[in-house]
């Protein structure tokens, strides 16, 4: 059947393309690079003024890239003229030629001889610069004569060739014609693989015959069930009934081991399935009829294991999974050098203590994550909505004092909306999820004023530090952005929103003194090595150095003495989970010397990690680089 061909897929591609543009004249990007993806464009080919080649392929790639850092739907007359402008003349005309040929000539189609010249244009199109291609690919080129010769002139001297129709119509006219034409093959001579069907094997003769999955289901299968002519009816009507068909199959089976040398049978047994989708599977009673004959011949019971009921076992070991990892050689320690020359952040740190491995591609490899437009929530983009929220109802407050039930609903509603415009959020996010966002982040960021302190003093918003910290006797660069900075009861105090899931941290992390005193003595310069099993208990027991990261930074800032600091829950009810809890003031000192010890052991690990290696867990459902992971 034609409809089973690559030009078909080609044709089917082009009607979707057309089936899904928006009312302004944009496609939808799926649909478009399913077009452009197709090898029949990809093998077209131009020659320049010189005679070298110059292929379509790289026109299209370069289109699709665009396409990707786009949004869903596509305004392709912009995108085809940027990607024009960076293409050599020859090509670009091929490229301008092939938009016109596949997509506006099919989207101006109104009657059916509009696109029987669609048709024909395609077609000529593809024979004009595929080159020696079809010479190479026979069915193709017999594929595209069928088209020209047969289905064309359908849709071009049918008596309705010059009444319009609407896109759904006319684009189902042409798919019913083309599921109508066939191409002519022939399969001679007998060369390489031949499938064959039961029925042609019952003249011919095989030296062996292997049979598998001879479950009763599959010889001769399970009868269909016809409501309006069921077998009773059938006998009475003498139309061929279930039986008739079994004893066919039986027929074809017992000649095609009739005709070879060796036959084998091969189904499973004991394999219990749900009942409710496919119950436990038996031996076909063709097989049981064999055994049975066997066993007369033989005047004894056939066991299995012996003789002509053989069973076949393998044995299965457990492998025991192991990480993916990247061993570090020159190329991975030059990287290291030069990242940590430049200016660090806390979250490219809390990149590698949640995996190391992505960490390594990412900042290290510096491998660009495969772009892709996305269709669903956009978890980052809701995060920036809300943190510009923030954002602009403190800003009225900076400097000042603030306290709880100034800022009404109604601001928290003008401003939020002001975001959500700003972010253009109700064209990028599906329209179930920017109904529930403008739903519930009001009544969360309502519920998180109401647990904001009686009383703070607003001293900074977003803002950005730049300092230089000392870690056992290393100067490194830092930098970083706070959320928003307080001053509350004389001392510095951090915020930072969060609108996911935050990973808490071991309330008793900083008043153990015994932990951190192994940190200090490991991180000390003398030292060659890090005990791998001191940083996996840091990994466990601080997820994130993002906190820890900016009170040390706020202490060589010399902004104030550092308090405590919070990451907010806004996903939920709005809480500060606080870092250290309200510590006394030695403890407070003791504390915010272990965040700096903190930040040494990760930085320590990550100069002298011998491999970087995958640590898998939830976050791989999201990661970009897991495709590497599986490879």
């Amino acid at each position: 059947p034609l409809s089973r061909s690559p030009l078909n897929r080609l044709l089917d591609a082009l009607l979707r393309l057309q089936a899904g543009r928006s009312d302004d004249g944009r496609y939808y990007w799926r649909d478009l690079l399913r077009c452009l993806r197709h090898p029949y464009l990809k093998m077209l080919a131009v020659n320049d003024a010189e005679g070298r080649s110059l292929s379509l392929r790289d026109a299209l790639r370069r289109l699709e890239i665009l396409i990707r850092t786009g949004s869903r739907f596509v305004d392709l007359p912009d995108l085809a003229g940027e990607c024009r402008a960076t293409l050599p003349v020859p090509l670009a005309a091929l490229f301008s030629q092939c938009l016109s040929v596949m997509v506006d000539a099919v989207s101006a189609a109104r009657t059916t001889a509009d696109m029987a010249r669609c048709l024909r244009d395609i077609c000529d199109f593809l024979l004009n610069y595929g080159g020696e291609m079809w010479r190479h690919f026979p069915l193709d080129a017999e594929a595209m004569y069928r088209l020209m010769r047969h289905t064309e002139p359908v849709l071009r001297k049918t008596c309705l060739a010059r009444t319009p129709f609407p896109p759904s119509v006319l684009h189902g006219i042409t798919r019913q014609v083309l599921e109508q034409e066939r191409v002519p093959f022939e399969a001679e001579p007998l060369t390489g693989l031949q499938v064959l069907g039961m029925l042609e094997t019952r003249l011919l003769h095989f030296q062996r015959v292997l049979i598998v999955d001879a479950t009763d289901d599959k010889l001769p299968g399970n009868p269909a069930q016809d409501p309006l002519l069921p077998d009773s009816l059938r006998q009475v009507l003498g139309l061929p009934d279930a039986r008739r068909r079994e004893r066919a199959a039986a027929h074809t089976l017992y000649r095609l081991c009739a005709g070879a040398d060796e036959v084998h049978f091969f189904w499973q047994e004991g394999i219990s399935r749900s009942a409710l989708f496919d119950g436990k599977k038996s031996r076909s009673r063709f097989v049981e009829q064999l055994i049975w004959e066997e066993e007369q011949r033989r005047g004894a019971l056939l066991v299995p294991g012996e003789g002509a009921l053989a069973v076949a076992r393998c044995a299965v070991r457990a492998a025991q999974t192991r990480p993916k990892s990247l061993e570090r050689r020159a190329g991975l320690d030059a990287a290291v050098r030069m990242f940590l020359r430049e200016p660090l952040s806390a979250t490219r740190l809390d990149v590698y203590l949640q995996c190391p491995l992505r960490f390594a591609w990412q900042y290290l490899c510096r491998l660009a994550p495969q772009r892709e437009i996305n269709e669903g929530d956009d978890p980052s983009a809701v995060g920036i909505c809300i943190h510009n929220t923030l954002r602009a109802l403190y800003e009225p407050y900076l400097h000042k004092e603030v306290r709880r039930g100034d800022i009404s609903m109604q601001t928290v509603q003008a401003r939020f909306q002001e975001a959500l415009e700003a972010a253009d959020l109700r064209r990028l996010l599906p329209a179930d999820s920017c109904l529930m966002l403008e739903t519930a982040a009001p009544l969360r960021l309502e519920r998180f004023l109401a647990r904001q302190p009686e009383s703070t003093l607003i001293l900074a918003l977003e803002k950005k530090l730049t300092t230089d910290l000392t870690l056992s006797g290393r100067r490194y660069a830092f930098t970083g952005a706070l959320d928003r900075l307080d001053r509350r009861d004389g001392l510095l105090y951090v915020l930072d929103y969060k609108t996911g899931n935050i990973k808490r941290h071991d309330e008793g992390l900083w008043t153990d003194a015994p932990f951190f005193h192994k940190v200090a003595l490991a991180c000390a310069p003398e030292q060659e090595t890090l005990p791998e099993a001191l940083f996996e208990e840091l990994r466990e027991r601080l997820p994130s150095l993002q906190l820890p990261c900016y009170l040390s930074m706020l202490k060589v800032a010399k902004m104030g003495n550092p308090g405590d600091a919070a990451l907010v829950e806004l996903k939920d009810e709005g809480a500060e989970i606080p870092l250290f809890g309200g510590l006394a003031d030695e403890d407070l000192t003791a504390a915010l010397e272990y965040c700096d010890l903190s930040l040494a052991l990760a930085l320590r690990h990550l100069e002298s990690a011998p491999q970087f290696t995958a640590r898998p867990d939830r976050h791989c459902a999201w990661c970009p680089y897991a495709g590497l992971c599986a490879a």
